[in-house]
Parts: structure tokens; C-alpha cells; sequence
């Protein structure tokens, strides 16, 4: 709850900046968070709080399979209709997911969840999911070479095995 709180917050903050300053009218940006909340006694990552809005989508791949945790908010046209600084828009979409060792959380932007199909996201995920570096560069290629400009990112992050602390 705190995390859609105060995406909307700042999605407020930045709609009221607009209204006064020219410079900034008609700002939007869409928005990928994970962030790892971890077992006290092994320190291992055990849940991800999930939050999108815009155009981006966040993926699990598990045991070679790949699954899609969020959805873009767009509409037919494909036109953002949840963004951070959009009066009016979606809010955000904030997930709470078990996560185990060897998962792979994968966020990738617009652009590429436009070009880049689940089999070949697919594909790369078997050939690099024991190297999220490695992932998400070839994510990016793969909708490079569809053409795909704009803002072209994606990022994955593997799930550790557990480490007992001491």
C-alpha cells in the first residue's frame, strides 16, 4: 500500500509542477519497481514488491518458463493510459510475489514488449537467465534489430540461492 501511495504522490507532484511551469506540460513517464523484501534469519529474497505504471511490463522466468506479472496500461491505439504525471490516468499496479532461488524478475519497457515476442523472450531467457546482465542486453538486441527506438530498456534480476547469516 505505501509503495502505490507514493507513486501517486509523485505522479501528483509532477501533474502540479506542469500546471506551473510551461517547460513541463504534458509530462508523463512510465514506472518499473521491484524491490526484494528478504527472510531475517537466511537473508534470502523470499517476496518482490512489484509496481508498474505506463507502458512496460514485469516478467518471472521459473524452471524454463516465463510469466507475465503485469500488463501494459495502454489503450488500442497503445497509448499509455496509467503514467506517472497523467491526471485522471490508471493508477499503479502493485504486486506482492513469492520469489524462490534461481527466479528471474524481468522488467522491460514499452518498445521492446511492442517488438520482442514471448518465444523469443522465451528463448533468451533460457540461453542467459544464470546471467541477468547478459538477459537483458539480449533483449535489448533482439528489438534493436526490429527497429525498435525509443525508450528501449530492460532489466532482469536473478533471485540468489539462500546464505545464512550469522
Amino acid at each position: 500500500r505505501y509503495v502505490a501511495e507514493a507513486i501517486a504522490r509523485t505522479s501528483a507532484t509532477l501533474a502540479d509542477t506542469a500546471k506551473e511551469f510551461e517547460v513541463y506540460r504534458g509530462a508523463e513517464a512510465s514506472l518499473g519497481l521491484i524491490h526484494l523484501l528478504e527472510d531475517p534469519t537466511t537473508g534470502a529474497p523470499t517476496h518482490a514488491i512489484i509496481a508498474q505504471i505506463g507502458g512496460g511490463r514485469v516478467y518471472r522466468y521459473r524452471t524454463r518458463g516465463l510469466e507475465q506479472l503485469t500488463q501494459d496500461q495502454v489503450d488500442a491505439q497503445g497509448k499509455p493510459t496509467g503514467a506517472i504525471g497523467r491526471e485522471g490516468g490508471r493508477p499503479a499496479v502493485v504486486l506482492d510475489e513469492q520469489v524462490r532461488p534461481g527466479d528471474v524478475l524481468i522488467m522491460v519497457a514499452d518498445d521492446a514488449n511492442r517488438d520482442v515476442t514471448l518465444g523469443e523472450m522465451l528463448r533468451a531467457c533460457n540461453a542467459y537467465g544464470e546471467d541477468p546482465k547478459r538477459l537483458s542486453s539480449e533483449i535489448a538486441r533482439i528489438a534493436r534489430t526490429k527497429g525498435t527506438s525509443g525508450s528501449l530498456s530492460a532489466l532482469a534480476i536473478r533471485i540468489p540461492e539462500a546464505t545464512a547469516r550469522t
